[in-house]
This record gives C-alpha cells, structure tokens and sequence, in this order.
C-alpha cells in the first residue's frame, strides 16, 4: 500500500474570497439593523473558491418584514469575534478566511405583534427565511466555517422606582435546518458550543456571549452598567457564541438551508441577579414596562418600547454571525503495472514496466467511484512507463482494480516494502480499501504481472475386477487430454467413447465410473481415475416344458435341438438375451378302447366251444411264468 494518511492542514483548502454585494440585491429598510458595522441589508451575495463560483440567495419567510434578516457583505472575516485557528478544521487563521454576514431577527408574526409583551417575552424559535448556495459545479464536502452564533439584548432602568431595580434581557441565536436531500450536516472540527445533527445546526447551550473566545469579568453581564458593583443587574453565567466548522457531506451544486430566530429570556435560567426576575405587572399604577417576572427583550429596532417611564428606541435582539465556505483540495491515487520476471512479487531495477493495462477506481463497497465533482471515474490505461493516475477525488475510501492484459495475471500480494510491493490481490485484481485524506495523493498503488500457468487434466482407467486386467479394446477408449487449463479452473472428465466392451467370456463396463466428479486445478496438472468391472457371461441351459410352464423333461446343458416326448407333441421354441433355449410341448390326449358287439348270438356260442385248447394253452404259458417268477425269488432269499 501507498503513503501513510497524513493530518489535515489549512493548506488542504480552497477558501471563498471576500463577499461582494450589488445594489440591485438592496433591501436595507427600516427593519434593518442601526449598527454600523452591519447596516446594510442585501438578498445575494457572491464569492468564489478557486475555480468555483458560489452565489448565496436569501428569500424571507412569507409573513417576515422585508430587510429584517439579510446578507451583507459587512461580514469582514472570521477573527471579527475572536475566533481561534484551533476552533476550526485544518487550524486556519480566522483572519484569512473572508466571511459573510448574516443577520437574523424576528420581525411581525415571530413570537407576537410587534411591539407587544407578547414579543418581547417570547421563548422559542420561529422561521425567518431561507438561505440558498448555488455552486458554479458540483463540489463535494465542502466546510462551512460559522463564528458568533449568538448574542444577547439587554436594557435596565435608568432611575430609581418605588418597586425596585428591573431589567429586561433575552438570549438569541440562529437555527439552521438543511433542506436538501442527499446532503447532510458533519461536526468537522470540536469548535465552541455547536450542537450538529444531519440536518441541524444550533447553540448547544442558548446563554450565549456575542464572541467565540473570552467572556466578560467573572462570566456574566452587568446588565445594569454599573461595572459590576450590584450584582442585582448580573445575567446568568455565560458561555461563548457557537464557533466552528461543519462539513456539508455530499456531492450538490446547491444547498438550501433554513433560518430560525430563537429567543430565550435571560429569566429562563438560574443564577442571575434580582432585577432579572423583577414582577411589578400586578402592582397599581406600574405594569409589565416595570418588569413582569419574564422580562423578555425579544425587541425590533423600529418599535421603540417602554422600559419604566422611559421609551427605548433602535434596541434590537438581533443575531449576527459570519459564514464561510471552504473546498477540499483535490487528493489523486497513482501506480504503475510491471512485469514480474522473477515471480517474487517485489519490483526490481531490471523488471520492465507494462503499457496498455486497464485500471479502474472503485468505492468502498466496490462500485464504480465518482470524483470530487460527483462524475463517474473513468477507467484509465497505463502508459509506457507502466504509470498510471487518478485525479479530482474527494476525500473518502478507496479500491483500485487491474485488468491483466490475456495470458497474464497477478503477482504475489504485499511482499516487501510499499514501494516495491504488489497492491492488489491475485484472486480478485483488486487493492484492499485506501483510506484517502483531503489533498492527499496516495502513489505506490502498483501490481506486478506475471505469465498465466497452463495445466492439463488426463485420464486413466483401472479395472474395478480383482486379479483381473483391464484388456487393450478397453485401454483403447481412455479419452484425449483437456490442456489450456488455467489455475483455479474448475474442470470435469471426458466420458469414453462406450461404457461396454463386449470380450471372450463377459463384458467390461464403465462401472462405477470416474472416482470424482469434478475438481479445481490447484498448480498442476488432474488426472481424473475411471473404473471398469469385468462381468462373466451366464452357461446355457436347454428347457422342456409344457404349455404351462411345467417341466416334462430333465434339464440339459448347452443349447440342444427339441426332441420327442411320449404323449406331448413339440409346438415352438424361445430363446433368452443370455441364449438359453426352452422348448415347448402341448399335452396329447390319452387313447379311449372300442367295445366289440356280436351280430348272432348263436355263432358267438360255437367259437366259444372251438377256443377251449386257446385259452387251456394260455393258462398253462401264465402258469409257467409265475413258477418261474417264484423260484427267482427264492434264489434271491
């Protein structure tokens, strides 16, 4: 990684020049303050930041006095109340910074009639109108330096009354509220009681001094002017006018903000002397000019008020504070590509730098960046020293991607000091996140290139079968190398040209198949393993049946011709995959005998007489044959 981040200096911004006003844009009337120092009330002002034009515009809420709140050009610069180089970002001399002025008070329909009790006690906060920036481009993050927020307005009898010593006395300050989408308020320095949120900007405390550094004798105000002789006339403790800078993040070309006049009695805080809670409203003859207990002073230079017996005229509560604006210097990014002949991820003297590489400039979270003008970055090419740059960025955080030209890829990651190393990560060709500070320019964002290593995937096959060897047709089918395989590729096998092999006695097949299914080359070649079972065929057998299935005749082995079989008749034969053959025979049905019928009883009795030494004949034979059968037997026992 590149530089170390460096502090922000006064060095690292653009400041507005002094504020330029026109008569055409004067709206001075009788609302507007006396004081001489800011008596000129106008409704723009312009300035410019370098490069930059900015125009403000103040447009008074509708119900407003005209020339009541305003810009005036009367602003001088930020040491005008004592403000301190360290009250603000980057510890500029205030008096350096050229300030506008803005005064802010509460005219008709803030707080009551004018010219009432109403008014003048009035605690609370109420619009004046809006103020609008309009930038000549986009700028982004720019500060808003504020001094003086604050004030206070106060007034004593001057006579000794039957009922005692008043005074009347409030607090003012100015709200702002930011109106503008996308664009939010950022505390940028610690400064002096300012309360920031994203869209508001006030006092944190509201018994505020007029100056930003130093108080008066023992911190409080001797409202009765009597050099702190009666601490009767002392205000409440007091604490400095809201100082400091405020960063205006996001990306715009204009900003509108909103102006509130808040007025806080001094009665509203403790610790205060006497006259300040003086209530003489109820007492005959005298009233709230004599003090009611709230002694507000919420008052408008052009209606004088009675204070006592006396009418206090050209007294006013008026806040006026100064504004800056302040622009960011641009920061940049820098690098160069070069080729890493050694492959230890280092540069060397002798190493040649890479023209022609894409780089992109990417956010945070990795989406494209946009530069301090809020435009897309554009994606740049290195040049013939291998250099590379990014210009016009805001402050923020950053990622740098490089695209390797075909056949390359990146280096190994940090080896080495920052000025030799290798920024981005091989994987995703992208630097970790580079913390960019105002005007800072962040170099040594570098990455080495080196060669993409090829790797191939092949094949073996194996026989699954054991004490058995895989034959030459098998052998024969292991498929081609895959080459050109890049490093973490994920590849798969080839599958062989047939799963069978049909041999003498069997038949080999792709069973079960490669051991793996896929895999990721991880810097060398994969040889993916495939396995073959050897299965022998069946011995043939040759079947005699019936119609039904039944076995008429023995089994025989090998495959036989049909034959004949008493009292079946041979109908077909089937032979299965495996070659076994089965003939098939119908059942014959059994033979019935012919019954013999003589045509003349009287012959039938004559051949029966003539057949007498037939049949003595057969007797004697039968006879024979059984002695026969008898003496066997008994040669047998």
């Amino acid at each position: 990684m590149g530089g170390v981040a460096q502090a922000v200096t006064a060095n690292d911004f653009e400041v507005n020049t002094a504020w330029t006003t026109s008569e055409e844009d004067n709206i001075t009337t009788d609302f507007t303050s006396k004081s001489p120092s800011y008596n000129r009330a106008y409704s723009k002002a312009s300035s410019s930041i370098g490069d930059v034009d900015v125009v403000s515009t103040f447009e008074k809420q509708a119900e407003r006095d005209e020339g009541a709140t305003y810009l005036t050009r009367q602003g001088t610069n930020q040491a005008a109340y004592k403000a301190t180089a360290q009250q603000f970002v980057g510890e500029p001399d205030p008096a350096s910074i050229p300030a506008l002025g803005i005064a802010a008070q509460g005219s008709t329909g803030s707080g009551g009639p004018l010219g009432s009790w109403q008014k003048l006690n009035f605690n609370g906060a109420s619009e004046v109108g809006t103020v609008t920036f309009k930038f000549s481009k986009k700028v982004t993050d720019p500060i808003i330096d504020i001094s003086g927020l604050g004030g206070y307005s106060y007034h004593s009898n001057d006579a000794s009354y039957a009922v005692g010593n008043f005074v009347r006395a409030s607090f003012n300050a100015t709200d702002m509220e930011l109106l503008t989408e996308g664009v939010k308020f950022v505390k940028a320095s610690d400064g002096e009681n300012l309360n920031v949120t994203a869209n508001t900007l006030e006092v944190a405390e509201r018994n505020t001094y007029n100056l930003s550094n130093g108080l008066p004798w023992s911190g409080r105000l001797d409202c009765g002017n009597r050099n702190y002789q009666y601490p009767e006339f002392y205000s409440p403790e007091l604490v400095q006018a809201g100082t400091g800078s405020v960063r205006l993040q996001g990306t715009f070309d204009t900003v509108k903000i909103k102006l509130l006049h808040h007025a806080v009695p001094f009665s509203a805080f403790e610790g205060a002397g006497a006259a300040i809670y003086a209530n003489n409203a109820d007492k005959p003859g005298y009233g709230p000019a004599y003090g009611d207990g709230i002694n507000g002073y919420n008052v408008l230079n052009n209606k004088p008020i009675m204070i006592g017996n006396q009418l206090a005229s050209n007294q006013e509560n008026l806040d006026f504070f100064r504004l800056s604006f302040r622009l960011p210097k641009s920061a940049q990014i820098s690098g160069k590509v070069w080729n890493d002949t050694n492959k230890d991820g280092m540069q060397a003297a002798t190493e040649s730098k890479v023209a022609g590489v894409t780089v992109k400039l990417l956010d945070e979270q990795g989406n494209p960046a946009v530069d301090a003008s809020g435009n897309p970055v554009a994606d740049v090419v290195t040049d013939d020293q291998g250099a590379y740059s990014f210009t016009n960025l805001a402050a923020g955080n950053y990622k740098v991607r490089f695209v390797p030209p075909a056949g390359q890829k990146l280096t190994l990651q940090g080896e080495g000091a920052a000025e030799v190393n290798s920024d981005a990560d091989p994987d995703t060709m992208t630097s970790e996140i580079i913390p960019l500070q105002i005007n800072e320019h962040q170099q040594n964002i570098d990455a080495g290139l080196v060669p993409v290593e090829k790797f191939k995937v092949t094949h073996k096959f194996e026989s699954a079968t054991p004490g058995m060897d895989l034959p030459k047709a098998v052998l024969d089918l292991v498929p081609a190398n895959q080459p050109d395989k890049a490093d973490g590729s994920k590849v798969t096998p080839t599958a062989p040209a047939k799963t069978e092999v049909k041999v003498a006695g069997g038949t080999w097949k792709f069973v079960p198949g490669y051991t793996e299914k896929d895999a990721t080359i991880e810097g060398a070649d994969h040889e993916f393993v495939g396995k073959w079972t050897f299965e022998a065929d069946a011995a043939v057998v040759t079947n005699y049946v019936d119609e039904n299935g039944k076995v008429i005749s023995a089994q025989q082995k090998g495959a036989n011709p049909q034959h004949n079989i008493k009292g079946y008749k041979y109908v077909r034969t089937v032979t299965d995959e495996a070659g076994n053959v089965t003939h098939i025979y119908k059942k014959l049905p059994a033979p019935t005998a012919k019954p013999t019928t003589p045509t003349n009883p009287g012959e039938s009795l004559r051949k029966t007489g003539s057949g007498t030494g037939v049949v003595l004949a057969i007797a004697l034979a039968a006879l024979s044959v059984g002695g026969v059968v008898t003496a066997l037997r008994r040669r047998h026992s």
